[in-house]
């Protein structure tokens, strides 16, 4: 790297998101959830664009994402972040 690039952006360079690695149990624990919610998400999405489904519904698709085991992949991913940033 330059020397420029050296002083002025790799002491601010982060990833935006890093490469976590889930246990096997996490990966068990979240196989399901994980189809069921980005399933749900896509479906729900092309009917909000279409206007099938009104946005005013939007606090019905959070309770239908929750249902589906959102909460559960927020803790796991959660946790595996922290895990990661904590090395």
């Amino acid at each position: 790297y330059s020397e420029h690039v050296r002083n002025n952006y790799l002491p601010y360079y982060k990833t935006a998101y890093p490469d976590v690695m889930l246990t096997v149990e996490e990966l068990d624990e979240i196989s399901v959830a994980e189809t069921d919610v980005k399933s749900y998400i896509s479906q729900m999405t092309a009917k909000f664009i279409t206007g099938e489904v009104s946005i005013n519904e939007f606090d019905n698709f959070v309770k239908g994402c929750k249902d589906r085991g959102l909460d559960k992949l927020i803790k796991v991913y959660t946790d595996a972040y922290e895990r990661w940033n904590s090395n």
